[in-house]
């Protein structure tokens, strides 16, 4: 329950982040090859974020809610697959601190590997919204496996397990 209304809550922020990181600039595709031309600056969050609202309205800012309320349960995963190594493992020798730090990074490992695509899935819909394209979850999912294959499901793979596990 606390984990759903932290994404409630915290959705939006989300969603104006991921414009602001995959912005593009209106005139980038008018531009004269070959010729110098000053870039446009980005805009800032508070800008980014009065623009969604005048041009999509609020509803905009849940775009991709529903992924992420399906991540919530990556850390059931992870603390149930670690209670679980754990108390498979105290049977037979007592559990130091580094053994807890490789069985939590294992829980991780196996959970961020399973909940990945919904990662995927709600990046896409918030960069997709922003270009006037209204999908849903399943809608953006069957996307990205018609246009990438399930590899792109995967994409950027590596360095989200990576930070995952070294933070958990």
């Amino acid at each position: 329950i606390a984990g759903s209304a932290t994404v409630i809550m915290t959705n939006p922020i989300w969603v104006v982040n991921t414009r602001v990181t995959t912005y593009k600039s209106e005139v980038d595709s008018d531009l004269e090859p070959g010729v110098y031309h000053r870039q446009p600056r980005r805009p800032s969050t508070m800008a980014t974020l009065m623009k969604l609202l005048q041009t999509e309205g609020p509803q905009a800012l849940f775009s991709g809610v529903m992924p992420a309320l399906v991540l919530v349960i990556n850390p059931i995963l992870q603390y149930t697959l670690f209670e679980q190594m754990k108390n498979a493992l105290e049977t037979r020798r007592k559990v130091t601190p580094a053994i807890a730090f490789f069985l939590g990074a294992r829980g991780k490992l196996f959970a961020t590997s399973v909940t990945y695509p919904y990662i995927t899935v709600k990046s896409q819909m918030h960069v997709a919204s922003g270009t006037g394209r209204k999908e849903g979850m399943s809608q953006t999912l069957n996307r990205v496996v018609r246009e990438e294959g399930y590899a792109g499901l995967y994409k950027g793979i590596g360095p989200k397990v990576t930070q995952s596990v070294l933070t958990a």
